[in-house]
């Protein structure tokens, strides 16, 4: 509840979220604090939390936010899960999520489901 930013998902679904956290996990919703505010966030009147749309669904940017905050870790056994969050995590900058889902996609046997895949992600 004490969060100073919106982002509203393309299914609709608002987070309530921190920019200084944001900040800190991603460098473009860094940059999007340093820009022009009017420009890149939405303000109403109704509500004077600036918002800012995204093209992830609900349940994506849940996972992303769980892999940020100190709350209890995301089970990540779909490799399809992994794939998107990894594509997010890219578009955002989020070099420690990267990590960290680079390093579970070595940790776990994926390559037993499907090498192939495990394999062009890697190299991606």
């Amino acid at each position: 509840n004490d969060g100073d930013l919106i982002v509203r998902t393309s299914d609709n679904v608002e987070f309530k979220i921190h920019k200084i956290i944001m900040a800190l996990a991603s460098q473009v919703f860094r940059d999007m604090q340093t820009l022009d505010i009017t420009n890149t966030l939405i303000f109403s009147s109704d509500n004077p939390t600036p918002v800012v749309d995204i093209s992830e669904p609900f349940q994506l940017f849940d996972v992303l936010l769980r892999l940020i905050y100190p709350v209890p870790q995301p089970d990540l056994t779909s490799l399809d899960l992994v794939a998107d969050l990894l594509v997010a995590a890219d578009k955002y900058v989020m070099t420690t999520v990267m990590g960290r889902l680079e390093d579970h996609l070595l940790s776990r046997s994926f390559e037993k489901l499907d090498a192939l895949r495990v394999h062009c992600l890697a190299k991606r």
